[in-house]
């Protein structure tokens, strides 16, 4: 008894799933003997197609529904005619090297509700085993001759076409399923999104900004589908490839592209934000490429290249956007990210902002809980490693920890226990700062002052400490005793590690009964520091003769053993 795929009346599928617990396959499949092969498809998240085919009002490239003419390429895991009743028979059987002639980019075409063949008809539902369905349809004729399949295994690998006329990748659209339930198909976005925005230092209104340029790492050929079995369930599957070769090898093919357009679009407003319509740069990438850097022109009309970070841009899955800033830091041009959006869920933001610390509270949490573990190497954390986490990221195979600071944060009202935030920076511990500043911070020792004490951000930077592209902003800080403790403003000692790309800006350091206070460090005795700037005053009983550390540190020692390397050297020195 046959069933075409097409529609089947609500009231009579229950009815459907009743014989089928009590009889098998064959004889709950209706047959339905002019009937054309046919499915429901809906886009997820916009609800069911009722107009043609159309994109979001502002970006102009992202499906939200189907209509007439509409077209699909759809695959079937097994022939139309297949013999065996049911697609577990196959596995029973180990029919693997069957069904040469199962369907393959059949091309369905969006009528009234529906997108229907013109030539399959009287197809058993139960028969054709896992589906597959792509939007939107490209025929054979698309495909490069000399495309590099793996000849061997052509029956089962078939070219898809990603590509509008235009270069760029479309917003391709799959659907799978088991063809033992209904007939209506979700339609997911199988790539990624990119949007870009504009921030301090560049200008979209500039006309070289009217078009930013995305290069990846490898050069896209294309993508193509893969028809194969598999050990565990659902046995049947189908798989989308994307096809990617070094860049060095593109000048083999005369079809791919390593390098994409985002074109500029007025007056978006990023989901769920309160924040004005803004201009924004969209482009759609395969999932899983990697970009290089991108192309945008800063308010100098410099040409900058800007490459994202691994932690600014973490690997593009598929159905979501990823939101991005390119913005001056100083000199340097720097990508900062965003909440990402889910995009096969109404556009709605998720929670898959990257690990770090973006308020003052979290700062706190942070601290508490860092300092907490520091001084036993975080080898008892227990439950606490999964908070610290949230924080940072633990890499197992270093045994390092990698803490990052994602936004700006107002200091006033923490309080430096002790004299300091954080007690040590030690062995195997990255803390990056992402350019981002922490400001008013006031550090003295207070009700805990002793000759033993020492007062700075970190009260000391260990050997195979790490601290980077961090920036502090409108630093006091105090001695109030008579005492030769160190006193600095990022670290009270150095005694080892390294601190790249940090800066001090306004500090005031008031410190006239000791001999150890510099901007960076009251005492150091080891350790490498390169690309720094410091700016203040210092109040000091005694300084460095040498220039170029003069208020930077209170004393060297184990000059040996201290690399200060490329820094700027603002600071003022007050009796």
């Amino acid at each position: 008894m046959r069933t075409n795929i097409g529609y089947i009346a609500s009231r009579v599928l229950p009815f459907l799933f009743i014989l089928s617990a009590c009889n098998s396959e064959e004889e709950w499949s209706i047959p339905q003997p002019s009937g054309y092969l046919q499915i429901e498809g809906e886009i997820v998240g916009t609800g069911m197609a009722t107009t043609k085919a159309k994109t979001e009002d502002i970006l102009d490239m992202s499906f939200t529904r189907f209509g007439d003419n509409d077209s699909i390429g759809f695959y079937a895991f097994h022939e139309e005619t297949c013999t065996l009743t049911d697609r577990w028979l196959h596995q029973q059987n180990n029919c693997k090297d069957d069904d040469k002639d199962y369907i393959k980019n059949e091309k369905l075409v969006y009528s009234g509700s529906k997108f229907i063949s013109d030539s399959i008809r009287n197809v058993a539902l139960n028969k054709l085993g896992m589906t597959f369905a792509y939007f939107p349809y490209a025929g054979t004729e698309k495909k490069p001759q000399d495309y590099p399949l793996n000849p061997s295994k052509i029956e089962q690998h078939h070219y898809i076409h990603i590509f509008n006329e235009k270069g760029q990748v479309v917003d391709f659209l799959t659907a799978t399923k088991m063809q033992y339930t209904d007939i209506n198909y979700e339609f997911h976005h199988e790539f990624s999104m990119l949007l870009l925005f504009l921030g301090e230092g560049f200008d979209a209104t500039m006309p070289e900004n009217e078009v930013l340029k995305i290069h990846l790492t490898k050069h896209v050929l294309g993508a193509h589908l893969v028809r194969k079995w598999k050990a565990g369930f659902p046995y049947e599957v189908f798989e989308v490839s994307v096809d990617t070769i070094p860049l060095g090898d593109a000048g083999k093919y005369s079809y791919g592209s390593s390098s994409f357009m985002a074109s500029k679009k007025e007056g978006y407003v990023l989901p769920n934000s309160e924040r004005a319509p803004r201009t924004v740069y969209p482009v759609i990438l395969p999932a899983g490429v990697k970009i290089d850097y991108i192309e945008v022109t800063d308010k100098t009309g410099t040409l900058q290249k800007v490459k994202p970070t691994n932690e600014a841009l973490p690997k593009l899955e598929k159905g979501f956007k990823y939101p991005l800033t390119i913005r001056m830091d100083g000199l340097a041009p720097t990508v900062y990210p965003h909440k990402i959006i889910d995009w096969n869920d109404k556009g709605t933001i998720t929670v898959k902002e990257p690990y770090g610390i973006y308020t003052r509270e979290q700062l706190k949490t942070w601290l508490d809980l860092y300092n907490k573990h520091a001084e036993d190497d975080f080898a008892d954390t227990g439950d606490e490693f999964e908070t610290l986490q949230k924080y940072g990221n633990y890499d197992e195979n270093r045994n390092h920890w990698t803490f990052y600071l994602r936004d700006n944060i107002d200091c006033e009202g923490i309080e430096a226990t002790g004299g300091v935030l954080m007690n040590v920076l030690r062995k195997n511990v990255t803390l990056d700062g992402g350019n981002h500043i922490l400001k008013n911070l006031t550090l003295d020792l207070g009700a805990s002052a002793s000759e033993t004490g020492k007062i700075g951000m970190i009260g000391t930077i260990e050997e195979g400490g790490y601290l980077q592209n961090l920036h502090l902003e409108y630093v006091t800080v105090k001695n109030t005793i008579p005492a030769d403790i160190p006193v600095g403003c990022i670290a009270a000692e150095i005694s080892g590690g390294q601190i790249i790309g940090c800066t001090v800006k306004q500090a005031v350091m008031s410190c006239k009964d000791t001999s150890k206070a510099g901007v960076l460090a009251g005492r150091m005795s080891g350790g490498t520091v390169d690309v720094c700037k410091f700016h203040g005053m210092v109040q000091v009983a005694g300084a460095l003769d040498d220039e170029k550390l003069r208020g930077v540190v209170g004393v060297v020692e184990n000059e040996s053993n201290v690399h200060v390397m490329d820094i700027i050297n603002r600071v003022i020195l007050t009796d």
